[in-house]
């Protein structure tokens, strides 16, 4: 019976004191004609309606996370973008430096050789 927005909680602790208070009213005038072995009727509906309120108000759905919640995980997965992006532009720019440092070393050994077998 809960809605979908915000307010979940006190829609359901709503809907329990609502029906509470139902019963509380069909109960009275039961007590009133069937005496005083009736008055476990109303102790029984708030009794019932006092765990159900304490269930409700310590029991999270399993899998629910709350706003904030979600806000910081998608704020993390946003971080953890921009490090990944800037880790590969890192990665391209060693694997470009170890280029030029191959390519200057065969070059290097070229003209080694070629002084080599000038002499």
């Amino acid at each position: 019976m809960a809605e979908k927005d915000g307010n979940s909680l006190s829609s359901v602790l709503g809907t329990i004191w609502g029906i509470y208070c139902g019963i509380l009213g069909i109960s009275i005038p039961l007590v009133g004609i069937a005496g005083e072995e009736a008055l476990f009727i109303p102790a029984i509906a708030g009794f019932g309606a006092g765990v159900s309120s304490l269930v409700a108000l310590l029991r999270r759905p399993k899998g629910a996370i709350g706003k904030e919640e979600v806000d910081m995980l998608s704020d993390t997965i946003f971080t953890l973008k921009e490090q990944v992006a800037e880790m590969e532009n890192d990665l391209d720019d060693l694997r470009l430096q170890q280029r030029i440092t191959q390519q200057t070393l065969l070059l290097n050994q070229e003209k080694i050789q070629e002084k080599a077998k000038a002499e």
